[in-house]
């Protein structure tokens, strides 16, 4: 598979970078390599270039090539700042997500969509696309969150990171989105569920990833978890990306008012305030801690 990565990169680096300047495109050129001009045209910032690529994509090929609507959208957030465009653009690509080359990046193109609703202040849209994520999560919606639930309060975090295992990384956004979004609105509950699925969802993939080279490492705390990962820059590199101390405070912030008791809360706070990297989430655990 690297392999293939690796020819994949070599032939795109071997593509002629075009300019106006040059013939007009021939007839049968395909629209695929059609597309990676007009990429190369945007990662230059020459969008005009670009937009010009992508509308002749959907002049031969109909409204029906997703791609080239993603990248028209990417053009009118991003240089154009025109947000209903850019969002017209997205709803088109997603009415075709059958034609994509790679069905996952419809999860992407519902994200943008969240992404512009967030920024326009209408949170029941934002929840709506993030909501439609989670219903093509075949493991999320397979889970026992009962049984968790009773674990969690009967026993505590550390035994729910023992006894289930998640690892559906297309929606981890989704789901800590949704939890900080129910954090603010109160609604500690759907929160816990879905802050508690991202945190297993990091948790799983790292564990996996420390088994790789400790066959025989086995989860009993986050203390323990946290020291062993520092071994492993890339995973601390990880965790601080997908921001699970965020995660992790927020889900003690919902478990604090949500019926669970205040146990877990203080363990996850004190678990972010010794081994965050971000002062943020330091200042945010021990206010909590302190009570002020």
């Amino acid at each position: 598979m690297k392999y293939t990565w690796f020819l994949l990169l070599v032939f795109m680096l071997l593509i002629p970078v075009r300019t106006f300047a040059q013939d007009p495109l021939d007839p049968d050129t395909p629209s695929w390599l059609i597309l990676e001009f007009g990429k190369q045209a945007y990662s230059r910032k020459d969008f005009g270039t670009a937009m010009w690529y992508f509308r002749e994509i959907l002049r031969r090929e109909g409204a029906y090539y997703p791609e080239a609507h993603i990248w028209i959208s990417k053009i009118y957030k991003n240089a154009d700042m025109e947000y209903n465009l850019a969002r017209k653009h997205l709803e088109m690509a997603y009415e075709n997500r059958d034609q994509l080359y790679i069905l996952d990046e419809q999860f992407e193109i519902l994200y943008e969509l969240a992404e512009l609703e967030w920024g326009e202040n209408n949170k029941r849209k934002f929840e709506e696309y993030l909501l439609t994520i989670l219903n093509d999560d075949q493991e999320f919606r397979s889970a026992d969150m009962d049984a968790m639930r009773k674990v969690l309060h009967d026993r505590g975090f550390d035994d729910v990171v023992r006894l289930f295992r998640y690892s559906s990384d297309f929606s981890l956004s989704a789901h800590q989105d949704l939890g900080y979004l129910y954090v603010a609105a109160g609604r500690n509950m759907h929160a816990t569920d879905n802050l508690l699925y991202a945190a297993l969802t990091v948790l799983t993939k790292c564990i996996e990833e420390v088994r790789r080279y400790y066959p025989d490492y086995a989860y009993k705390t986050l203390e323990g978890f946290f020291t062993r990962t520092e071994e492993f820059p890339a995973l601390r590199t990880y965790l601080e990306n997908v921001q699970i101390y965020r995660t992790l405070f927020y889900l003690g912030a919902s478990l604090d008012v949500a019926g669970y008791g205040g146990a877990d809360s203080r363990y996850l706070w004190r678990t972010v305030l010794q081994f965050s990297g971000d002062d943020k989430w330091k200042v945010m655990a021990r206010k909590s801690l302190s009570g002020s």
